[in-house]
């Protein structure tokens, strides 16, 4: 497979936890190095005067280099940003790893909004679970892959089911 594959571009860190484990042949890249390589896209900018907290997924423990490429791209994007308690190595989960919220909606939702009071800021992640479970509890928070604004940061694309 290596051959067919030069490279899997990969946004989010528990789709590199299953390639790494599953399809190990396969060359895998995370997209804010190729932004970093290939340069950041306009679309990727700041909102004048928003501070963000950046949150860490859970899976983006494995990958501390991807945890400051992050930081280094929001920086060079122009994006404004704090570091939250439980980061790096401490990052928490959100609420959505192991579809907790089918057994334990309760819990999920418990879980969702203790990490979504880390910071009065809006977030900034780069996995769109985490994206999803902070907007479906109605915490702002947006994916540094898109442009962080407003529409981004409150509305949730998918139904909570917490």
């Amino acid at each position: 497979l290596g051959d067919v594959y030069k490279r899997q571009i990969l946004a989010c860190p528990n789709c590199a936890k299953l390639f790494k484990q599953y399809l190990p042949e396969i060359p895998t890249v995370f997209l804010t190095e190729v932004m970093e390589e290939w340069g950041i896209p306009e679309s990727v900018s700041a909102e004048s005067g928003v501070s963000y907290g950046i949150f860490d997924p859970c899976a983006s423990r494995e990958f501390p280099n991807l945890q400051e490429n992050v930081r280094r791209v929001a920086a060079q994007a122009g994006i404004s940003f704090e570091r939250l308690s439980y980061e790096g190595e401490k990052a928490r989960c959100c609420g959505y790893g192991g579809h907790i919220s089918i057994a334990a909606p309760g819990h999920t939702k418990y879980m969702t909004m203790s990490r979504a009071g880390e910071g009065d800021m809006p977030y900034l992640t780069y996995c769109v679970n985490c994206r999803e479970s902070f907007a479906g509890q109605e915490k702002e928070a947006c994916l540094l892959y898109t442009s962080p604004s407003p529409r981004d940061r409150q509305k949730s694309r998918m139904p909570s089911s917490a």
